[in-house]
């Protein structure tokens, strides 16, 4: 299972890991916060440069 992960990852996701769940909890809340208060109608992907590739 492992070795099909890095594999997959490999050849598709240029940072070579999954996006933790974390990562789109903590853009949630800058998003909700002072800092994202401006921040409209953008599109921020969090998918560690899969849309990219």
């Amino acid at each position: 299972m492992d070795a099909a992960t890095r594999e997959y990852l490999a050849s598709r996701q240029p940072s070579r890991r999954f996006v933790a769940t974390e990562s789109v909890g903590a853009m949630a809340a800058f998003l909700c916060g002072p800092a994202g208060q401006d921040i409209t109608g953008a599109a921020l992907p969090i998918d560690g440069g899969w849309s990219v590739a």
